[in-house]
């Protein structure tokens, strides 16, 4: 996948190795421990944060000298404003009650097998496939050297992602080295359905949290494609959102 403006995928295995040498225990104490562990600690230890600001602002001084942003970067805001939307889209779908709803459904094994539950594992497990490859595909869109106003919020996603690892192994979904994630079906077949709504249900799930990192990388890429507004004081949206979301680091 295109690095976060030449950081490795070494930066996204730190985060996840982190948290697989931590999982000793199951209890509130050390998962606290954890989180604090993970995410935008474990990326400012090991350089990630300062490499990547400093390629950041050295881009966005490049453009801002000039009028317009490159065809290549046009094109590289275009996937990313598009793939932001699917994932926004894959985690509202996912949040969706409906999608819960009991009853005597078949579910189908990676063998092709079919059992039955009282929830329709088939069609969740469907949900949560196109969660995963729009998280993927937004993952590597906002990482591109084209889109670096991007890359900041790309990487605090996978952050996002590090510190949630054990539920999402709990449902089958696990990241690899490049922070890409993929889907066990059969170990899927057997999560709680409580696991799996605890993650995307609510303000503040995992969920939650990831579709907003996708609208403000879809408001960052919207504004570097030319919808541009001004505020009262003449600033620049795309300015203030560079600003507002730097911040965050």
């Amino acid at each position: 996948m295109s690095s976060l403006n030449g950081i490795s995928s070494n930066d996204y295995s730190y985060l996840f190795s982190s948290a697989a040498n931590k999982k000793t225990t199951n209890n509130s104490a050390d998962k606290t421990g954890i989180i604090g562990m993970l995410g935008d600690y474990s990326s400012i230890r090991n350089g990630s944060y300062g490499k990547l600001l400093k390629a950041y602002y050295a881009k966005q001084s490049s453009e801002k000298s000039g009028s317009t942003i490159s065809d290549d970067a046009k094109k590289a805001y275009s996937m990313v404003k598009n793939n932001a939307a699917d994932l926004e889209d894959a985690a509202a779908a996912l949040s969706s009650e409906s999608l819960y709803k009991q009853g005597e459904y078949e579910v189908t094994g990676s063998d092709g097998k079919k059992t039955t539950s009282e929830y329709d594992y088939d069609k969740i497990y469907d949900k949560l496939s196109k969660f995963v490859d729009s998280y993927n595909s937004l993952l590597s869109s906002a990482a591109s050297e084209n889109a670096t106003a991007t890359n900041n919020i790309a990487l605090r996603m996978v952050g996002t992602t590090a510190t949630n690892v054990y539920e999402l192994e709990d449902i089958g979904v696990t990241a690899d080295s490049d922070g890409k994630l993929s889907i066990d079906r059969d170990k899927f077949n057997q999560a709680r359905i409580t696991t799996i709504k605890s993650l995307f249900q609510g303000s503040g799930s995992y969920g939650d949290v990831t579709s907003s990192r996708a609208s403000m990388m879809n408001s960052i890429a919207s504004n570097k494609l030319g919808s541009e507004t001004y505020s009262s004081s003449g600033k620049k949206s795309s300015d203030t959102l560079d600003t507002l979301y730097s911040a965050t680091v």
